[in-house]
């Protein structure tokens, strides 16, 4: 079963979330999939990602982001999904839930 997280976050900011699998995910697939609406196809996901570089494969350690421009005009709730693909071709969903978006005061970048 899937660990429901709920986040707020400002628009415009990088967005990380460190995953420790706690083994060798070498050749690992990590998914990160942002959508409006929950039924959207994953065609129309406001973002999609597939991690296949991981911080430390050998000891389980990896990093989804949104960077900064990629969350710059979000505003409002999504939701998303973690998903990872192992070796073995299994899809398991790690962590699911909604992100809230919210205005900044700040809008410059330099």
């Amino acid at each position: 079963m899937a660990e429901t997280l709920n986040f707020k976050q400002k628009r415009g900011d990088t967005f990380s979330l460190p995953i420790a699998f706690g083994q060798d995910i070498t050749g690992w697939t990590v998914f990160l999939t942002l959508k409006k609406g929950i039924d959207d196809l994953d065609e129309a996901a406001v973002i999609s990602k597939d991690v296949t570089i991981h911080t430390d494969a050998s000891t389980g350690d990896t990093l989804v982001t949104m960077s900064a421009t990629e969350t710059s005009n979000l505003l409002g709730t999504y939701h998303y999904d973690i998903q990872y693909k192992d070796s073995s071709a299994n899809i398991v969903t790690l962590v699911e839930g909604t992100i809230q978006f919210d205005k900044d005061v700040t809008r410059r970048t330099s």
